[in-house]
């Protein structure tokens, strides 16, 4: 099992990418916490994991920080609020629920295949705070390595047997395995969809404007 309670940030997306990339692990438990800071979006990021979903990070990112207890930042509480749930709907959508080989005890042999299932839930643990979703996914067990061994066992060449190369992290920041015009064309359709909110909201203040005055004429 792999269990990330209140992990800040990235970290969120760090353990969905350690459940995605072992699987030996059957069960996630993951409890987000803190949003990601404002430079990843002031960068132009972009977030993702290795089943190809990926997401601009001026979607979830934001200014401020927890100072003794309160938060202190330019974001306000219903733009956290907003964006926390973004966060949480992206980060259930990057968990790889599928494995290659499933089966453990009295199961199939590794090298089969199997299905998961991956669930958010709200359970309040924060009466006054709205940071209560948590990710569930159980999925069958499979006797198999860390791909990200593996990966590193064949590029480092026989020679290197018995050892372990570093790998970097594929889901921070750009580097999710996402080419540069992906990324440009993630954060494109992001800026765009923002746009078009906007103008719909104005469209529809003014309509209720229009709608006040003839109220008023009559």
């Amino acid at each position: 099992m792999l269990l990330g309670v209140h992990l800040c940030g990235t970290l969120s997306l760090r353990a969905v990418d350690l459940f995605n990339d072992s699987p030996s692990f059957f069960f996630l438990g993951l409890k987000p916490c803190c949003l990601p800071p404002a430079f990843f979006a002031q960068r132009g990021d972009v977030f993702g994991s290795a089943n190809g979903h990926c997401f601009a990070a001026k979607a979830v990112a934001v200014a401020g920080k927890w100072q003794r207890g309160k938060w202190v930042g330019g974001a306000s509480r219903q733009e956290l609020q907003r964006k926390f749930a973004v966060w949480v709907d992206n980060l259930s959508r990057c968990v790889e629920c599928d494995v290659e080989g499933g089966g453990g005890e009295g199961g199939e042999e590794a090298g089969g295949a199997g299905r998961g299932v991956v669930a958010v839930e709200q359970h309040r643990v924060q009466s006054l705070w709205f940071l209560n979703d948590f990710i569930f996914c159980s999925r069958p067990w499979a006797a198999l390595a860390p791909r990200s061994a593996t990966s590193a066992a064949h590029a480092a060449g026989p020679e290197a047997s018995g050892t372990l190369a570093a790998v970097p992290a594929p889901n921070r920041s750009n580097g999710a395995g996402v080419s540069e015009a992906r990324r440009a064309a993630v954060v494109a359709n992001f800026d765009e969809a923002r746009r078009e909110a906007k103008r719909a909201r104005r469209a529809g203040r003014r309509g209720d404007a229009e709608r006040a005055a003839a109220e008023r004429r009559r």
